[in-house]
């Protein structure tokens, strides 16, 4: 059986559609980002007007990453919208992006990667702790908690410690007390007493 190639312009088209749809992404994510940096500045309600009219790009760019573009860039995107998605009362959706993105596998795993999963993760902790969730909250902050070790980041382990802990109160109280003990611990361990 005789099989045609495809043409040289359709794979040109293919690799200048794949191109574009990278491109669209970057600019996005860029977008979220800057925004994310300017929250809390004079800055944040003309930010925040500039996501409300791109969210539909944004919601592109977060389905190309997730169905195969960019892992990476889509956990950096869904971790720069945390705020957003929370002040838009899009949180359950946040939730379900970012859990999406989480659940998939990353073959590179090198620093870049893990530290957008480390951003993604802990801002899907925050998001399930605004819905009540607790218990996915702190099992997220303890995950973020290994991988921050993973990184070497240990110098900010107190604050995921107390999140964890905070987070154990919807749950059983032993639990919440063994997190805050562990919090109190550490933060004596690198700093001296912690201040709650």
């Amino acid at each position: 059986m005789l099989r045609r190639a495809a043409p040289v312009w359709a794979m040109a088209a293919q690799g200048t559609a794949a191109l574009l749809q990278r491109a669209h992404a970057t600019y996005y994510l860029t977008l979220a980002e800057a925004a994310a940096a300017q929250w809390d500045s004079p800055t944040a309600e003309a930010a925040i007007a500039q996501l409300d009219r791109a969210y539909a790009n944004l919601r592109a760019a977060l389905e190309w990453a997730r169905d195969g573009g960019d892992l990476t860039l889509g956990l950096r995107l869904g971790g720069a919208l945390r705020k957003f998605w929370r002040r838009r009362g899009a949180i359950s959706e946040g939730r379900v992006w970012l859990e999406e993105l989480l659940a998939l596998d990353d073959p590179t795993a090198d620093a870049n990667a893990l530290a957008a999963r480390l951003g993604a993760m802990q801002a899907a902790a925050w998001l399930a702790s605004d819905q009540h969730d607790y218990a996915r909250a702190a099992q997220l902050f303890a995950q973020s908690l290994t991988l921050r070790r993973a990184l070497g980041e240990a110098e900010d382990d107190t604050h995921l410690l107390v999140n964890a802990a905070l987070q154990a109160r919807g749950g059983a109280i032993s639990a919440s007390d063994g997190a805050l003990g562990r919090c109190l611990g550490a933060a004596a361990r690198l700093r001296g007493p912690l201040a709650l």
